[in-house]
């Protein structure tokens, strides 16, 4: 369910890059369930816990993509730096939405 939201935002990009995009999401889904035996639609899970999850998986790609611009010289480094630096943005906005939620939760 949650999946097709950003399915078809990848597809509605139209290029090959997003349909494998796409198509590789959905299969990483598949190893999620597989793996922990429930999909994203539980209801075990605050918004809180998703948001620190999504922060977790943020940083470890920034952290991914450090090791390979530090050791790569290809032509893509620029935009891994990029790309490295919007995930940074994000990961702070989702602290700010993590304290957010604190603060209406106390509330």
């Amino acid at each position: 369910m949650y999946h097709l939201n950003v399915c078809q935002k990848l597809k509605d990009l139209n290029t090959p890059e997003g349909n494998f995009a796409a198509d590789l999401y959905l299969k990483r889904a598949e190893v999620g369930l597989k793996k922990y035996g429930v999909g994203l639609d539980r209801k075990d899970v605050s918004e809180k816990e998703w948001l620190i999850h999504a922060l977790e998986e943020a940083l470890d790609l920034a952290n991914y993509l450090e090791v390979v611009i530090c050791q790569s010289h290809n032509k893509f480094v620029p935009i891994l730096v990029t790309l490295q630096e919007q995930i940074i943005v994000a990961a702070v906005e989702i602290v700010s939405s993590i304290n957010h939620l604190e603060i209406i939760i106390k509330e």
